[in-house]
């Protein structure tokens, strides 16, 4: 249900309130209904998909530098196979492959080392030498890198069907987007033990984002997930059981 104020009859509470419209708020707002959470509110402050991910290159890789990376690369690209089955409509996901080529003799060692890492959680990906790697992609100079990982399940999503899609996905799961309505601030309650965000209306909402740095012991908050480190990985994420 798409709304421009915060409900009927003065309810102001939910059971999560994500911050934020994008491919990562608008699925996550879809999966926090599926796990059972009756209340779910999005805010965004323009319009669903408004910024970066209707215009993203659309990406998606499962070769990442961690386990938990890997994991959740994988898993990913996974949901966007299972998509149409699951939702009647999908993001336009294409696995063509994916190329990550080294160019000196220390990639080569880090890369093979994240190959060997990658193949044990799973992963179909190998390291391909540079005429291995022209085979597959003739338009590759093979004396311009010394090889690389290939992953061919990898490949890419179309970013403006993918916003249509998670837009279709929060209607028919009567999650709630309040959009045009800007995130302010974040404001501890230490009494209720939880984080509630101050929007520019003033109502006050149980906030599911980006607190996590500050946060102790959250109550019924599901989880937070904050920007990445300098490392490319989450810096932080908290979990209750409903998400495991």
């Amino acid at each position: 249900m798409r709304t421009t104020d915060w409900g009927d009859g003065g309810a102001r509470r939910a059971d999560a309130v994500v911050i934020g419209g994008g491919t990562v708020g608008g699925w996550c707002a879809w999966m926090l209904r599926q796990a059972g959470l009756e209340r779910v509110v999005v805010v965004e402050r323009s319009t669903l998909g408004r910024g970066a991910s209707s215009r993203a290159a659309g990406m998606v890789r499962s070769q990442g530098g961690t386990p938990t990376a890997v994991q959740l690369g994988i898993w990913s690209r996974d949901f966007y196979l299972r998509q149409a089955d699951e939702l009647g409509v999908d993001s336009g996901f294409v696995a063509q492959g994916y190329f990550m080529p080294a160019f000196d003799t220390e990639a080569v060692r880090i890369g093979q080392a994240r190959v060997a890492m990658q193949k044990g959680l799973g992963l179909h990906v190998d390291w391909l030498s540079a005429s291995e790697a022209a085979s597959v992609t003739p338009t590759l100079a093979p004396d311009a890198h010394l090889g690389g990982s290939y992953a061919p399940g990898d490949g890419w999503l179309d970013p403006p069907r993918n916003v249509l899609a998670y837009s279709i996905a929060l209607h028919r799961a009567g999650v709630e987007v309040i959009e045009r309505t800007e995130f302010t601030a974040i404001i501890f309650q230490a009494k209720l033990n939880r984080f509630a965000s101050t929007l520019h209306e003033g109502v006050e909402v149980f906030c599911l984002g980006v607190a996590a740095p500050q946060a102790g012991d959250c109550g019924d908050v599901v989880a937070f997930l904050v920007p990445f480190d300098d490392d490319g990985e989450f810096a932080r994420t908290l979990h209750t059981p409903i998400l495991a």
